[in-house]
Parts: structure tokens; C-alpha cells; sequence
């Protein structure tokens, strides 16, 4: 009998103990979020990288204000924010400075190309980010006709169809590798109405015809090493679609006159 009160006054100590712990858990837990609200204000609120945009518009999209707590804040949604509301940002990025300061990196994109559309032009990035619809095309972007993009949107993702996702990437690789050499700007029009080749002119002189799986670092750097050692008034087709081991070319010069 007493051995059974022993042992019940020690269940009981041992849940007075336990109860003691977690208030104290809670207690503590309930101070710490006391003083975040409190203290760790956000003061002020620096931007950078930012040309188009002025830093007001950045702030303003990312939903951060004056007085918002700076570590309950949600840096990631308000990062996502900024890259939805401004097209032209192609990444943003937001720090903590203690003690009340935030920071808000971004990284603008220009418009690479613009694909065409019976309402104008949808532009795009490099990367495919949907940037505007425009009735005209900026200088230096090829017009690239045969898509449509589908359920385009500003600051969207370039999509073709799902059954057209690697002539999405594709497209886009061309873009990037294209401006790699410096010869995006160079680039009038790019025609993806054919299921076999793709056609780009180029220079106004030259007209360019690769198959769809072309290793596009090889293209780019034998169109420019061949242009770079003709004449300046030469004009002509550059064929690729003839070859019969790897490396090989066909230049067709434009016939006098033509």
C-alpha cells in the first residue's frame, strides 16, 4: 500500500515536471516572437541592379514596406513577386542587413528576340521570360515567325504546345548561342515553319538552313569563321542540310546580280 502512494507521488512529480518544462518552452517561445514583433524593424529598404525599373517600382512589387518585421517577412514570396510584376527582371534576390535594413538585388534582361504573332510581336528573353507584346521590334531582335506562342502572358514562361517542348529549348539555345558569338543582332528573321530545317538569315546577305538537332556552337562558329573570310559584298545560302560527315558546309554564292 505505501509502496503504491510512493509510486503514484512519483507519476505525479514526474507530470508536474513535465508540465513545468513546456511552459517554460512556451514561455520562452512566446518571448522570442515578442521581441521580433517588437524590435527588427525594417528601416529602410535598398535596391540595386535595377536600370529600367526605379527602385520605388521594385519595392513597390515586392510588397515589402516600411515597418514590416525583418524576419518575419517572407523574402522568397516577395522575390517571386518582383520577378511576376516586372517583366524585365529576370531574377531578384532579397538579404537581411541587421539590424532594420533590407536588400533587394535584381538582375534585368533585354528583350533577345520577338516571336511574331497576327497581333504584333510577343518579346522574349534569352531564357524565354515573356517580357511584352509590341507592335514593333526593337533593333538587334530577330523576328522569329512559324510558332505562336500558347496562352502567352507578360513575365510567363515561353511555351510552344507540350508536344513542341524541345522546339522551345531548341529555339532558345539558338537565342543564347547566338549571342554568345555576338551574332544575335545580326540576325534578321528566324523561320521555324519547317518540320526538317530551321532557316535564319543573316547580315542581310546570307540565308542559313540547319537541321533541327544541329550541334548550334558548331553552326554559330562556322558561320562566323566562313563570313569573316569572304568579301563584304558577297551574299549567298549557307547549307546545312547537305552534310555528309561532320564539319562539312555548303556555301552557295548568290548568283550575279541576283
Amino acid at each position: 500500500m505505501a509502496r503504491n502512494r510512493s509510486t503514484n507521488r512519483r507519476r505525479r512529480r514526474g507530470r508536474f515536471s513535465f508540465l513545468t518544462k513546456l511552459l517554460c518552452i512556451l514561455l520562452i517561445a512566446g518571448a522570442v516572437v515578442a521581441a521580433l514583433t517588437v524590435f527588427f524593424k525594417v528601416q529602410s529598404i535598398t535596391v540595386s541592379g535595377n536600370a529600367r525599373y526605379t527602385s520605388e517600382e521594385v519595392v513597390a512589387a515586392s510588397g515589402i514596406e516600411i515597418e514590416d518585421n525583418l524576419f518575419l517577412l517572407n523574402k522568397y514570396s516577395a522575390a517571386q513577386a518582383i520577378f511576376e510584376k516586372l517583366p524585365y527582371v529576370e531574377e531578384a534576390t532579397i538579404n537581411r542587413a541587421l539590424p532594420d535594413t533590407i536588400v533587394i538585388t535584381v538582375r534585368e534582361c533585354a528583350a533577345a528576340a520577338g516571336i511574331v504573332t497576327p497581333e504584333g510581336y510577343w518579346l522574349i528573353s534569352e531564357n524565354g521570360k515573356l517580357l511584352e507584346q509590341t507592335d514593333t521590334l526593337p533593333s538587334g531582335c530577330p523576328g522569329i515567325t512559324g510558332v505562336e506562342p500558347e496562352s502567352p502572358a507578360l513575365s510567363a514562361q515561353l511555351s510552344l504546345g507540350e508536344e513542341k517542348t524541345l522546339m522551345t529549348e531548341t529555339l532558345l539555345t539558338l537565342v543564347r548561342t547566338a549571342g554568345g558569338y555576338g551574332m544575335l543582332a545580326g540576325i534578321g528573321s528566324i523561320d521555324l515553319s519547317d518540320a526538317e530545317a530551321i532557316t535564319f538569315t543573316y547580315l542581310g546577305r546570307f540565308t542559313v538552313r540547319l537541321p533541327w538537332d544541329s550541334d548550334l556552337d558548331y553552326i554559330f562558329r562556322s558561320v562566323q569563321d566562313l563570313v569573316n573570310g569572304l568579301e563584304s559584298n558577297e551574299t549567298g545560302e549557307i547549307n546545312y542540310m547537305l552534310l555528309k560527315s561532320k564539319g562539312e558546309m555548303h556555301f552557295i554564292p548568290s548568283a550575279p546580280g541576283a
